[in-house]
């Protein structure tokens, strides 16, 4: 390791002391009502994709027990010594 990663960090204490950021605690304002639905409108699309997800893997999952029993079968036909 070079030299320059053992220097002490020294620290300003006349820095401000930070705070949360606006993001965080927003401003009432005339925008509050848009945002609010912004986010119920973000919150639904998780949510629909969420279950879209779920779907296609249970559909992926019924897929795959349907084809065992299948081949199954498909492997006791042309297995048999009198074909």
């Amino acid at each position: 390791m070079s030299s320059r990663h053992n220097k002490p960090h020294r620290f300003d204490a006349d820095l401000p002391e930070l705070t949360t950021s606006e993001r965080d605690q927003p401003t009432p304002g005339p925008d509050d009502r848009a945002m609010r639905e912004l986010q119920r409108g973000s919150e639904a699309i998780v949510r629909l994709a969420t279950q879209a997800h779920a779907a296609v893997a249970r559909e992926r999952r019924s897929r795959r027990a349907s084809r065992a029993p299948i081949a199954r079968n498909a492997a006791d036909v042309y297995d048999r010594p009198d074909r």
